[in-house]
């Protein structure tokens, strides 16, 4: 098909040249031949969101000198993440850079977070010109995300595929990143809010208490 070798091309000087036979060019490739040089990949991938709420409400807790003291509690949770497992044969190899097919590659991932929160208030009108409410909330987030280093990417920074822990492309980071056992990062942020307010038959609300937040 490929006909008589011209000798090599004139750019690089390396690949070889020929005068294609046209009538066995455009002749019908035979399936098995074509099955022969042919192949598919199979690349598989997920994402999902979930999430819980719990609400519980009393507008007549008990009474008090001002009226029915109310309380609302309300709880949340949920979780999301992703998966990317790519076909093993996209796979660079860490020392040449390629894959098994050739000019594609491909990095596996995947991540998973959850989070939830509770808020709660309690009203409390203890006289008629005067009402406390007190509140509560606490919020919490927990993940972490792992993949392999991009060898291409550090590659181009300069770095040796056998030594890439310096590379920026190496682990994702988070400001409140640790680094797991498996080498994923994980984190994880809690906060706590309280707060506590009195308002008064024609005056201006007082000046709220909150809490400073803490981190875990």
């Amino acid at each position: 098909m490929l006909g008589p070798r011209l000798g090599v091309d004139p750019d690089y000087n390396f690949y070889p040249v020929f005068r294609p036979d046209h009538a066995n060019f455009y002749s019908p490739i035979a399936p098995q031949d074509f099955a022969g040089f042919t192949g598919y990949t199979t690349t598989e991938s997920r994402t999902w969101t979930n999430m819980l709420r719990a609400q519980f409400t009393n507008a007549s807790l008990f009474g008090l000198p001002g009226g029915d003291a109310g309380f609302a509690i309300v709880a949340e949770a949920g979780n999301e993440g992703w998966e990317y497992n790519p076909d093993p044969r996209l796979i660079e190899d860490p020392d040449t850079l390629e894959s098994q097919v050739w000019g594609t590659t491909s990095v596996s991932g995947g991540g998973h977070r959850s989070r939830y929160a509770v808020t709660s208030e309690l009203r409390l009108p203890l006289l008629d010109p005067l009402t406390v409410t007190l509140s509560d909330t606490f919020q919490g987030l927990s993940g972490y995300y792992g993949r392999l280093p991009d060898y291409y990417r550090c590659s181009l920074d300069g770095y040796d595929p056998a030594n890439v822990e310096d590379c920026a492309y190496m682990w994702i980071y988070d400001a409140y990143a640790k680094t797991r056992t498996d080498a994923s990062v994980a984190w994880s942020k809690d906060r706590w809010t309280t707060s506590a307010s009195a308002r008064g038959a024609g005056r201006p609300p007082l000046r709220s208490v909150e809490e400073p937040p803490f981190c875990v």
